[in-house]
């Protein structure tokens, strides 16, 4: 009774979408179990995106402590606000090392989403592009609305996000 049970998977196995490897961002490489359980804990089933950031912040919160003020994540047994994003990144196969690999970061905000693979890295690792993807009409990421001229607005608002992290990260 006085256990919490943190179940959550690594990664999924991509099959399907535009990047058939290791460190994909598509939804079936990244949507993977998370459950929280406890014989107190009331049943819950949350829908809204959710990232590896919020688990820390969810865990304090289900064991009655405050949240670390570092913590960007968001407390999942909580109203989720839809205008935050949902950030994911990947070095890719192989060593992490940010000296040599472009950064791929995805970006969850409503129902849009964007994949962004960060440029100058051609010499030491494959070049891709970037994705968008609306995920209320296009749930299994097939239509890549990064060049329609009709989403500039929504691609640059989440561009600015990711290289927002992009520059935090490489700092």
């Amino acid at each position: 009774d006085q256990t919490l049970l943190v179940i959550s998977g690594d990664h999924g196995i991509p099959r399907s979408c535009y990047e058939k490897m290791p460190g994909s961002l598509f939804d079936e490489s990244v949507h993977v179990p998370l459950i929280f359980y406890n014989p107190g804990l009331k049943h819950r089933t949350v829908t809204a995106h959710c990232g590896l950031m919020d688990i820390a912040p969810t865990i304090l919160n289900l064991l009655g402590m405050e949240s670390c003020r570092d913590f960007q994540g968001r407390i999942l047994n909580r109203p989720l606000d839809p205008s935050h994003p949902v950030i994911m990144e990947s070095l890719g196969p192989g060593p992490c090392d940010l000296r040599y690999k472009a950064m791929k970061i995805a970006v969850i905000r409503y129902r849009y989403k964007l994949i962004w693979r960060e440029p100058g890295y051609e010499k030491t690792c494959p070049s891709g592009q970037n994705y968008l993807f609306d995920l209320k009409s296009d749930p299994e990421e097939r239509n890549n609305l990064y060049t329609d001229p009709k989403y500039k607005r929504i691609r640059s608002d989440l561009e600015g996000i990711v290289l927002a992290r992009c520059a935090e990260i490489r700092s």
